[in-house]
């Protein structure tokens, strides 16, 4: 059973503290690999599901491309955006909710996912006021916040547990791929789970095999062990196993 089409739009921190060497290879780097294996996780649950990527950064900040299920647009789209400057959260949230908008008007399921890897600056009424904006337009939001630098988390977590649908998810260090503890957590399953496997879809989608397979390569050099495992790709062949000589055939009688 695939899942309903689903609206999505992405924002990275792309501030000055996303080239922290915490996560494999680095912050901005973690968050761009998530997104391409959640894009190709989605693409596999829905082709009509839509994808839109924004920055948070000051130095480049807003959304980069508007609603598309091309997979090559988004993953293009994510390779030109460049690091520098303070996080603008609260700026970057209403105009993530402002952008679903644009999405197709057939698309119910509407989300945000935010990364943050630096302090947001929110305080308890400027988040009342994104609680309510969130309501209002029916939105959910979903919260990674990476590495153990981000103050005031209670406040995150707040709205995430009064936006209806909404997760939140600390990933504080990068003992496995940051993507692996997005896979592995609620939030990809959004308000409409699908009774299908991640690894299901990995099999049939050679987006998503790549990408699993490439957090696992850098998974493997730190000397980690990945957390999806036994995908192989369709063409590829099983280890022979030995097997004993064949019995001679008795003779009937």
């Amino acid at each position: 059973m695939l899942s309903h089409k689903r609206a999505i739009t992405f924002l990275l921190d792309n501030s000055s503290n996303s080239i922290d060497g915490d996560f494999i290879p680095n912050r901005f780097e973690a968050q761009k690999t998530a997104v391409d294996r959640l894009v190709s996780y989605y693409f596999s649950s829905n082709s009509e599901t839509q994808i839109a990527i924004g920055t948070i950064g000051s130095k480049e900040f807003g959304i980069r491309l508007s609603f598309s299920s091309s997979y090559e647009k988004i993953i293009g789209i994510m390779q030109g955006i460049s690091i520098g400057g303070s996080i603008l959260v609260e700026k970057a949230l209403r105009c993530a909710v402002i952008s679903l908008n644009h999405c197709h008007p057939s698309i119910k399921e509407r989300n945000v996912f935010l990364f943050i890897g630096s302090d947001h600056g929110l305080t308890m009424p400027i988040a009342e006021s994104l609680i309510e904006a969130f309501k209002q337009n029916d939105v959910s939001l979903d919260i990674v916040v990476i590495g153990k630098y981000v103050s005031n988390i209670s406040v995150l977590k707040k709205m995430c547990s009064r936006i209806p649908h909404s997760h939140f998810l600390e990933v504080p260090s990068s003992e496995t791929v940051l993507s692996d503890n997005i896979l592995q957590s609620d939030i990809r399953r959004g308000k409409n789970p699908s009774k299908m496997d991640v690894k299901d879809f990995a099999k049939n989608d050679p987006h998503l095999l790549e990408a699993i397979r490439r957090s696992q390569e850098i998974t493997n050099i730190n000397g980690n062990t990945p957390v999806l495992i036994g995908i192989s790709a369709p063409n590829s062949k099983a280890p022979s196993q030995k097997r004993g000589r064949p019995k001679k055939k008795q003779d009937s009688k």
